[in-house]
């Protein structure tokens, strides 16, 4: 007869214990031992430090001293085992998911895009529009079928800017004209020699305006402006602004009683850019 090597009798019946058993002994018993650094061990630390069922031996076995702890050693061993053959074959499976996440990168992509692209059109509309030069009224800065860039966001006039107005009497054709003065200036414009003062002070407009008629010795015209002694003078009225064309002699502007002093409200924005042609690409003075 072979020797009984365990400390109980290998031929009683064991039964793997319950959950609720299991817990109730865990909460029973918690046996300890001492490694050879003096460091106690729990009851989880010892099953982890067995190795495994099959290479127990009688001294490890001498460690329980009933059926019940030796049936609770192997149940927790072998339950180990089997979630790392799970975790491993989870580990090398095919990804079954791989489609449905493509689907939902796809998805979110173009969630994406649409809102990006709502972002541009909300830009486009509120923030900064483009607007075509038609005429030649603003030569030669400007040149009829240029293309600007203008930009309206919380926009105020100031003076020297390149604006478009849409009036309410015309609402087909933008004006691109460049602003002279704002509500409050005093202007003075001498239609003999060319001269615009705002506030008493010359406006130096070199390389802006067309020369041409002033070098040749034509007078500015004046359209509809009242003037004395060749020179009209007035107040610009608040929330308002004057403006003209630099090509002075071929531009409706406020010297038109169809314009006049133009209502802030009636300016889309400031021109910032020109984007076409591409060969003037650029800022404006």
């Amino acid at each position: 007869m072979t020797e009984n090597k365990f400390p109980f009798d290998i031929n009683q019946n064991i039964t793997p214990p319950t959950e609720s058993d299991t817990i109730k002994e865990t909460e029973r018993i918690e046996p300890e031992f001492t490694t050879e650094d003096d460091v106690t061990l729990t009851f989880e630390q010892q099953l982890e430090a067995l190795g495994g069922a099959d290479s127990m031996d009688s001294n490890t076995v001498d460690d329980y001293t009933s059926p019940y702890d030796f049936a609770q050693e192997v149940y927790f061993q072998e339950f180990d085992n089997t979630q790392d053959e799970e975790t491993f074959e989870s580990d090398i499976a095919p990804k079954k998911d791989f489609a449905p996440k493509l689907a939902r990168y796809i998805i979110d992509g173009m969630d994406v895009a649409v809102f990006a692209l709502a972002v541009v059109m909300i830009l486009l509309t509120s923030v900064v529009r483009y607007s075509p030069v038609i005429g030649s009224s603003m030569e030669p800065t400007l040149e009829e079928d240029h293309v600007l860039l203008i930009s309206g966001f919380f926009y105020t006039p100031r003076r020297n800017d390149i604006v478009v107005i849409q009036l309410p009497n015309n609402l087909e054709l933008p004006l691109v004209k460049r602003v002279i003065a704002i509500g409050g200036d005093n202007i003075r414009i001498d239609f003999t020699s060319w001269h615009i003062y705002v506030n008493d002070e010359l406006l130096d407009e070199t390389g802006l305006i067309n020369e041409a008629p002033r070098i040749l010795g034509h007078r500015m015209t004046s359209g509809e402006l009242e003037l004395r002694n060749g020179v009209y003078e007035s107040i610009i009225p608040h929330g308002h602004i004057f403006v003209l064309g630099d090509n002075r002699n071929n531009s409706s502007d406020s010297r038109n009683s169809i314009i006049g002093y133009v209502d802030n409200r009636y300016v889309v924005g400031r021109a910032i850019f020109r984007i076409l042609p591409f060969r003037n690409f650029g800022t404006l003075r």
